[in-house]
């Protein structure tokens, strides 16, 4: 059944389900070390994992939330590795009815997983010890509204840590056509906040929604192996796509191909900051 909500519709698309089912459910890129560029996607998505772990750098038993949990495999690491308490919110109700199993197996407790919007978190004032997206924030009709709700959540001194990607500003790219296509698939997969986060652009944004100690790292090169994976198995389908005009039903074969092409006009940046008072 079609949503009202365009992100629910894109990953409500069989090419998505399909797509995510081949991942396990994991919806997040691979951390690739300096000559392990050969490691499994699998591996990789892990090793993300952990470099989220040791940004966060909480103490056991802090309690954060996974901002757009999916199927909590992202909390179930940082649970079972690092043993800090992990809620988890999803606009999709077949992720979070697939969290909760899980946690239910793991005698982690389903409770902590729920159907919801960072738009309006469901926690009190000064909750959180941490929160953190993991690339989710480009999904936000508002994302200012968005970190405004970080902010209120999150204890002060609270950690907020972001895996999101950053675009090139149009006005600097010479060839438009790749910029248009760039866009274009920002809108077909629902992520409008991809166009307005521009490189280097977060401290601003984090500042004016009273953060501070804001760190932007740019690990463009640690994941550009899994995206190299997906452009291989994604060239020759796309080209039949593109001409059969049906690029909105194939929008994450689309993503793998352009984004691939035009590496010069996106980076995924681990940005971090400290919540004010």
């Amino acid at each position: 059944m079609k949503s009202n909500n365009p992100v629910v519709n894109y990953y409500q698309t069989f090419e998505s389900k399909l797509g995510y089912r081949w991942l396990h459910g994991v919806k997040h890129f691979g951390y690739f070390p300096r000559g392990k560029e050969g490691i499994s996607n699998k591996d990789a998505q892990m090793l993300m994992n952990e470099q989220l772990a040791k940004t966060l750098n909480l103490p056991k038993q802090s309690v954060v939330l996974d901002a757009g949990c999916g199927e909590g495999g992202v909390a179930f690491y940082l649970t079972e590795k690092h043993s800090l308490t992990v809620h988890g919110i999803d606009l999709l109700d077949f992720n979070i009815k697939r969290a909760r199993k899980e946690a239910a197996k793991k005698g982690i407790g389903s409770g902590l997983f729920q159907v919801g919007t960072y738009m309006e978190l469901p926690f009190s004032d000064n909750t959180l010890d941490g929160l953190y997206t993991m690339e989710t924030l480009v999904h936000s009709p508002d994302y200012k509204k968005a970190l405004s709700e970080f902010h209120r959540v999150l204890k002060p001194g609270g950690k907020l840590v972001l895996f999101e990607y950053t675009i090139t500003p149009e006005s600097q790219v010479a060839d438009k056509s790749a910029s248009k296509a760039i866009r274009e698939v920002n809108e077909l997969a629902s992520m409008p906040a991809f166009n307005l986060f521009e490189h280097g652009t977060f401290s601003d944004k984090l500042s004016i929604a009273r953060f501070k100690n804001i760190t932007e790292k740019d690990i463009t090169k640690r994941m550009m192996p899994m995206l190299r994976r997906f452009f291989l198995k994604a060239r020759l389908p796309y080209y039949f796509i593109k001409r059969l005009g049906l690029k909105k039903y194939f929008v994450n074969t689309m993503s793998a191909v352009e984004f691939y092409n035009h590496q010069d006009l996106f980076r995924y940046v681990i940005v971090s900051a400290i919540n004010r008072k």
